[in-house]
């Protein structure tokens, strides 16, 4: 009886697992933004309608096994430009892939109007995280969460400056998944702290993804950022060279 018992154990675990290898996770976000930023933003209120109108913004992560993408969900009620801002502050403004099979990450670009005609390109980089897991760990609603910390590099036009990212993930789902672009742990990320946005599951239903959703959209060109950047910078000479005629 107790070998019976094993096996069943055994085997409701393995359906589990299978069940977890695909699946959608939906995120809430918060704005976190300091005083003097929103003191400064008195005159045109972006950031004050962007913090304000983030709690009706929520944001889609799929899965399927090695392959995963990122995007926000439509919301028609919420304008253009505050959505561009609350994309910017939470660095989601790009339909992102994490390919952990052949370790690449695809960025689709959202591209200057003045310099292309439509959202040609889309980037390749390598995938690589940096974790450092400590044993700290806190309960988010349903989840045991174990707490991981990493860094980012930020352009800030005249410099490029260091930021702290923190994570909170679950190992008892054990998708390598997160929001943006974050991934590589043991297990879901349920909370993902930046300097200026955090990110907390709302909910995830385990269910069948369709390979189409991962498919690079029709058109698209796929290069490396230094590639890209190569492209820009020869179209924005041309465009110089053009207004001077």
């Amino acid at each position: 009886m107790k070998k019976i018992t094993i096996i069943c154990l055994l085997l409701l675990g393995s359906t589990f697992a299978n069940a977890q290898s695909s699946g959608v996770a939906v995120y809430k976000i918060y704005l976190n933004l300091p005083p003097e930023a929103l003191e400064a933003d008195k005159k045109f209120l972006l950031l004050r309608n962007a913090v304000d109108a983030a709690k009706d913004v929520r944001f889609e992560l799929k899965y399927r096994n090695e392959i995963a993408n990122f995007s926000e969900i439509p919301n028609p009620n919420i304008d253009k430009v505050t959505l561009n801002t609350i994309r910017s502050l939470a660095g989601a403004d790009k339909l992102i892939a994490i390919d952990t099979k052949n370790k690449k990450i695809l960025i689709e670009v959202k591209e200057n109007k003045l310099l292309f005609d439509k959202n040609e390109f889309v980037i390749e980089e390598a995938l690589s995280y940096n974790w450092s897991i400590s044993d700290e760990f806190k309960q988010i609603g349903n989840y045991k969460c174990y707490k991981a910390t990493t860094t980012k590099e930020v352009n800030m036009g005249d410099r490029i400056v260091t930021e702290k990212v923190t994570a909170y993930f679950c190992p008892e789902i054990p998708v390598p998944y997160g929001p943006s672009l974050y991934g590589g742990l043991p297990g879901l990320i349920i909370e993902l702290q930046e300097k200026n946005a955090a990110f907390v599951l709302e909910e995830i239903r385990f269910q069948e993804v369709a390979e189409t959703e991962f498919i690079i959209p029709k058109g698209k060109s796929v290069l490396s950022r230094k590639q890209y950047l190569e492209v820009v910078s020869k179209r924005f000479e041309t465009l110089k060279e053009l207004s001077k005629q």
